[in-house]
């Protein structure tokens, strides 16, 4: 079937949809700048209630330059097609997917949500510390990522607010995924490790890799300690 592409200045007929990402400002004046030099015609897609599923960046940039709107009617589109539409476009970046499928209603995306609002970390430690990984970029995407250790994640960030006193960079990937292996390492005890850390206050630096931090805390652990625990294995 032929799409009819149709044409429009009536800017006040299109239409927002909750749960889209928002007008990127950077991006819309680099819009802008090009459509000035040539406006070469890119249809935005709506759906029947003339909601903007795909385009809202070349729609305002119209509006702004009171250029005739070219937009095709996608009956039945929604949300979920709009995050669908967007699974492997770079510009679009993880917490688009995650707003969207927590507005559609996915309970495991509304937790992260809330979890990242409560607390004072970045989104890629919220996940990690929920999922085990620090990205899980095709399952935020398709909307299949679950947050399946709430409990750790609740316990680690409370690490975390008593580690930031003395490392402002709590909030690094690899500091976050060194700790999930500390709460899974059976000879670790936090009360032992922060209690040494207090003795060292700056001995916390930054690393590049988990297992450089895992290396950095094992020696914080077993300061002045007769008896070495090692932590790496």
């Amino acid at each position: 079937m032929l799409m009819q592409v149709k044409e429009s200045k009536n800017y006040s007929e299109f239409k927002d949809i909750t749960g889209n990402r928002n007008i990127n400002p950077l991006h819309l004046s680099r819009l802008i700048e090009s459509m000035k030099e040539e406006h070469l015609i890119s249809p935005i897609i709506v759906n029947q209630d003339y909601q903007v599923i795909d385009g809202q960046h070349r729609l305002r940039a119209c509006k702004e330059l009171n250029l005739p709107v070219h937009y095709i009617v996608q009956n039945g589109y929604n949300l979920t097609h709009i995050l669908r539409y967007n699974q492997n476009s770079k510009d679009w970046k993880m917490i688009y997917f995650i707003s969207g499928y927590a507005e559609l209603g996915n309970k495991d995306y509304q937790y992260l949500i809330n979890f990242y609002e409560e607390t004072d970390l970045t989104i890629t430690s919220c996940v990690t510390l929920l999922s085990n990984s620090g990205s899980a970029t095709n399952d935020i995407r398709s909307g299949t990522w679950k947050a399946k250790y709430k409990d750790r994640a609740k316990e680690i960030y409370q690490w975390l607010s008593l580690i930031s006193r003395y490392y402002k960079n709590v909030n690094r990937k690899t500091f976050v995924s060194a700790l999930i292996r500390m709460y899974n390492h059976e000879d670790f005890n936090f009360a032992h490790f922060i209690s040494k850390l207090q003795i060292q206050p700056t001995a916390l630096l930054d690393c590049g890799k988990t297992d450089d931090y895992i290396m950095l805390i094992e020696a914080i652990y077993n300061y002045r300690s007769r008896n070495k625990v090692n932590l790496r294995f």
